[in-house]
């Protein structure tokens, strides 16, 4: 996946950086999406339904291959699947890419379908 919509709790030069970094590794972020807030305390009171909400309109506006949600604060693991089901394509969060990090650095074994495609079948 080379082109991912990218949404984001953060306010503007927390979320440029995100998307210089992306971009000097590579992959492209032709739609991007905030909630612009600056009190990161605030953050883990953004409803998983307003996270569903923006990650579906921002995939829908097009041109990306999947979605990327970021901040381990934000509610997103019982949304993962709907969202997929919801655009068609893959969808990963902070919390689930470092899941599943984790169990490869491990060398374990493990299968989440709830927890959407990216933890479906980890072979490892």
């Amino acid at each position: 996946m080379r082109r991912l919509a990218i949404l984001s709790p953060y306010v503007e030069d927390v979320s440029e950086t995100l998307r210089q970094r992306l971009r000097s590794a590579g992959v492209e972020t032709p739609q991007f999406g905030s909630f612009n807030e600056e009190n990161e305390t605030a953050v883990a009171h953004i409803s998983a339904n307003s996270v569903l909400a923006a990650a579906t309109v921002l995939f829908q506006r097009g041109g990306c291959d999947a979605i990327f949600i970021s901040c381990t604060n934000l509610q997103t693991l019982d949304i993962i699947t709907e969202i997929e089901k919801q655009c068609s394509c893959p969808v990963w969060s902070s919390n689930l890419v470092l899941g599943w990090h984790m169990l490869k650095k491990a060398g374990l074994k493990a299968r989440s379908p709830e927890a959407g495609t990216l933890l479906h079948d980890v072979g490892l």
